[in-house]
């Protein structure tokens, strides 16, 4: 138990250096603004939200419409492919057979 606890103190140390060490580099100020919360948080909230908001309506149009548009080319090339079948053709020319 007391090889964990030191090994967990040393842990604690090595993450103090590290965070010492990034507010060396970017202000003690900014890294107090990201842990409170501040108005740069709430728009960067914001942001994510409205982001997150427009991925959700593009899967669900995308679901919506994918399917509407393929149907609807279906139907408009239909007339072709009706033609084809008559003719014996839908497909492409039958494939030549083995002996």
């Amino acid at each position: 138990a007391a090889g964990g606890l030191q090994h967990a103190a040393r842990q604690a140390v090595a993450i103090r250096e590290v965070v010492d060490v990034v507010r060396a580099e970017i202000g003690r100020d900014r890294v107090v603004d990201v842990l409170e919360g501040d108005a740069e948080g709430a728009s960067q909230q914001a942001l994510g939200s409205v982001v997150m908001g427009g991925m959700i309506a593009v899967v669900i149009l995308a679901l919506l419409m994918v399917p509407v548009f393929f149907v609807s080319v279906q139907r408009v090339l239909g007339g072709d492919r009706a033609k084809a079948e008559k003719d014996g053709e839908a497909y492409g020319p039958p494939a030549p057979v083995k002996p």
